[in-house]
């Protein structure tokens, strides 16, 4: 599990440093008219035009659980547009990968579980959200309710601050990353979770998280606020 951790630490380290160079030297050379080539402008000015249309986790990271089987049952993930973006988060567009390391080291993968979006209107709360998920076909068993379990992992997207119900995650309006968890794919305390959103020119989310000890039905991931 460790050697997964640091492979995706410094991968991302990478990434990160790269685009930050590109952004930084496409700023200077558009700014300042230095002489270069054009295909050194097209790749610069298309990295700072993916800088743009990144998706930022702008809040905790939260999840249900299931407190006495140590099971997660479905996680939230806020976010935002970064500054001057628009994201197409509509699922013929929008994809979202998944990947749980279990403590026994087994590995679960799945290259796409992005179910849908409730593009009308916005949400007070993960279970409302939940509950018309399932009402529009989105997931199959509600969590929060239902007895039954979930046949399959799923993702939607739900917004808290909705401006004009397009399907798209713009400056300002705020969404969430609902996954809900078929049985088999339920994280448990200690174990792995990693989730990346990509569209097709890229990778535009990358999240990583250790599930933290499962005490109680609301369990703290951890996250960060923009700055």
């Amino acid at each position: 599990m460790t050697s997964h951790r640091a492979i995706g630490f410094w991968y991302n380290i990478a990434l990160v440093s790269f685009m930050v160079i590109a952004v930084t030297l496409a700023a200077t050379i558009m700014a300042s008219g230095f002489s270069s080539s054009d295909a050194t402008k097209e790749v610069l000015e298309e990295a700072l035009d993916e800088s743009r249309h990144g998706l930022q986790i702008v809040g905790k990271i939260s999840a249900r659980a299931d407190v006495t089987n140590d099971k997660i049952l479905v996680t939230g993930t806020p976010l935002t547009a970064a500054s001057g973006g628009s994201v197409d988060v509509k699922q013929d567009y929008f994809k979202i990968n998944y990947k749980l390391i279990k403590i026994d080291s087994h590995t679960i993968t799945y290259d796409d579980i992005n179910a849908g979006s409730l593009n009308e209107g916005s949400y007070n709360s993960m279970q409302t959200a939940v509950a018309d998920a399932k009402a529009s076909g989105l997931i199959d068993v509600n969590p929060y309710v239902d007895t039954e379990k979930p046949e399959r992992t799923s993702a939607f997207i739900y917004w808290l601050v909705n401006f004009d119900n397009d399907g798209k995650i713009d400056v300002g309006e705020l969404a969430i990353l609902a996954i809900v968890y078929a049985e088999q794919d339920k994280p448990s305390t200690g174990e792995y979770l990693l989730v990346e959103g990509l569209v097709p020119e890229g990778s535009i989310l990358f999240m990583e998280r250790t599930i933290s000890n499962i005490s109680d039905v609301v369990v703290d991931l951890g996250g960060k606020i923009k700055e």
